[in-house]
Order: structure tokens, then C-alpha cells, then sequence
């Protein structure tokens, strides 16, 4: 490969991942919360940061909730609940003002964190 078309396609797709993780970002906040009810579904959660392991393998039945404590000395809390969204199971994770709903046997990135979940029912 010529030594500028490596840095095109390079640009290019990083440009395609920062769209991509945009229009999942925007689905998950365009949700209509009055569509998301209750379910019961157990699932097992992991929480990865990039440099320590924050969670791993807990299961989540109703509400799951947990402070964290990442490698640089700040905290986050996240919450957890396995919920119907138009009738499909999901899972919504809650972390400050940002709602995600991941469906079964998904994972999620946010910033250094990784996230995943799977249903152990």
C-alpha cells in the first residue's frame, strides 16, 4: 500500500467509527421512556475498565445498582434493570444522565469502560 493512502484509510475509518458509536449513542438516548416497563429477565453483567476488571460476572434480578471506583480515583455509579422495550428484552444501563438499552448477549463502550451483559434465563 502507498504511504498515503494508509492515512486515508486510516482517517476514514476512524471518521466511520466515530458515526457509527454517534448513531448508536443517539438511538439509545431517543428512546421513549413511557415504552420501557419492568422485566423479570436475570442477566450477568461485567464491567471492564481498560486498565482493571470493576465487576465481573454479578448477576442483576430488578434493580442493580453500584459505585465504582476507576484507576484514577473517580467514582461513577451505574445502574442496571432488566426492562421490556416494545414488548423486546433488554437491558437498560444507566450511568449518570446517559440511558443505554443493550439487548441480550450485548456489550457497550463508554469511554474506557466496557460493559456487557447476557442473560443467564
Amino acid at each position: 500500500m502507498s504511504p498515503v493512502r494508509t492515512p486515508v484509510l486510516l482517517a476514514v475509518g476512524v471518521f466511520a467509527g466515530f458515526i457509527l458509536a454517534w448513531a448508536v449513542g443517539a438511538r439509545s438516548q431517543a428512546e421513549d421512556p413511557a415504552s420501557v416497563a419492568p422485566s423479570e429477565r436475570r442477566y450477568q453483567l461485567s464491567v471492564h475498565e481498560i486498565v482493571q476488571t470493576l465487576v465481573l460476572g454479578d448477576t442483576v434480578e430488578g434493580d442493580y445498582s453500584r459505585n465504582l471506583i476507576l484507576s484514577d480515583g473517580s467514582a461513577i455509579k451505574i445502574d442496571v434493570r432488566a426492562v421490556l422495550v416494545d414488548g423486546e428484552q433488554q437491558v437498560e444501563i444507566r450511568e449518570g444522565d446517559i440511558v443505554s438499552y443493550l439487548p441480550e448477549r450485548a456489550s457497550l463502550t463508554r469511554g474506557n469502560l466496557l460493559m456487557s451483559v447476557r442473560p443467564l434465563d
